[in-house]
């Protein structure tokens, strides 16, 4: 049995070395060398922030959507996937995909970018080597050559999260004043210089909390620093995370629809005052929730803020004006842990 533990324990050290530390991140860009492939920057092993690309696209699609900028869409195209294309890939990607059949978007987007030949290549690879479902991309995506698999993550993989990005609510009533935003601070508790991962919302306690889409529950536990926390997997590695709750109203692994009630706001955790600490990641990374407020274009589906979908409780007045409430820390992630 001790040697069975002394070999996990070798095993995870391994991988935090790999994935965390300089040798790891000079070791990935020795193998993505040998091989031919792109490398990253050092720093880049170790930012938990979303690229700076892919924040920019979100930036100028909600920009093009508070323009009124979205055209009449061709049969199959949403308002989120079409200025998640346009914004990231460009206007000739638009153009060409106007003929496919956008009700299965990762098709259309990955036979854009690497071709169908190669697409049906790898998907044969896949089930050859008994992958359950071989025709999903994250399936088959590892038999793509290496510079078409990097063409079809761009254009697949970002572009899908971006999309689903875009389709955000915003959890509470739009009107109530958000508080300390997203970035560098220094701590209002440990008083010490630490990025603020998500946005402060100012709350009375018991004010309703909803889901900004619909997904599944990843998360619906307290700890001594979130508090009464929840975080929501909306699809293609987007979530979205709820901390310092009063009380929990779903479940881990339940489904929950856009806009139902899944939280009473309160001061649990590490709080020094009512308040949501809301924060929204993609693919694990931090982007500013600031970006899908609708001051600034809002939700691309076009919905304002609803009452929760539920009887139970009926929607609290918001907070009056007051000093802005001061936000909690950003606890560890785990695996998508959220910041306070």
């Amino acid at each position: 049995m001790r040697g069975w533990s002394e070999l996990l324990l070798l095993g995870a050290v391994c991988t935090a070395c790999w994935l965390r530390t300089p040798v790891g991140a000079l070791i990935h860009n020795g193998v993505a060398l040998l091989r031919d492939q792109p490398t990253r920057e050092l720093l880049a092993h170790f930012d938990t922030r979303l690229p700076s690309r892919m924040e920019q696209t979100l930036v100028d699609a909600v920009e093009g959507l508070t323009e009124g900028t979205v055209p009449e869409l061709p049969p199959g195209w949403t308002p989120p996937l079409h200025l998640a294309v346009h914004s990231h890939l460009g206007q000739g990607a638009v153009e060409a995909l106007q003929g496919a059949d956008m009700s299965k978007p990762e098709v259309a987007l990955e036979t854009w970018a690497v071709g169908a030949e190669l697409r049906e290549r790898a998907i044969r690879r896949a089930w050859a080597a008994g992958e359950p479902e071989p025709e999903r991309y994250e399936a088959h995506r590892r038999f793509l050559p290496a510079e078409a698999a990097a063409r079809a993550d761009e254009a697949v993989r970002d572009v899908m999260a971006l999309s689903t990005a875009l389709d955000l609510s915003w959890p509470v009533d739009p009107d109530i004043r958000t508080g300390s935003p997203f970035g560098w601070r220094t701590h209002p508790v440990t008083k010490k210089h630490s990025f603020h991962s998500g946005l402060d919302i100012g709350l009375a306690t018991g004010h309703p909390i909803t889901a900004a889409a619909g997904g599944t529950v990843t998360r619906s536990h307290a700890d001594p620093v979130s508090g009464q926390a929840i975080i929501i997997s909306h699809g293609h590695g987007v979530s979205t995370v709820y901390c310092h709750g009063s009380a929990l109203h779903v479940s881990k692994g339940q489904q929950v629809e856009r806009q139902a009630l899944i939280m009473d706001a309160g001061s649990t955790g590490r709080s020094t005052g009512p308040h949501l600490h809301y924060g929204v990641r993609i693919g694990g990374r931090a982007v500013d929730p600031a970006i899908f407020h609708p001051s600034k274009g809002g939700a691309v589906s076009d919905d304002s803020f609803a009452p929760p979908k539920t009887g139970k409780k009926k929607a609290a007045a918001p907070a009056p004006p007051a000093p802005e409430p001061a936000p909690a820390p950003e606890p560890t992630p785990a695996p998508v842990q959220p910041e306070a």
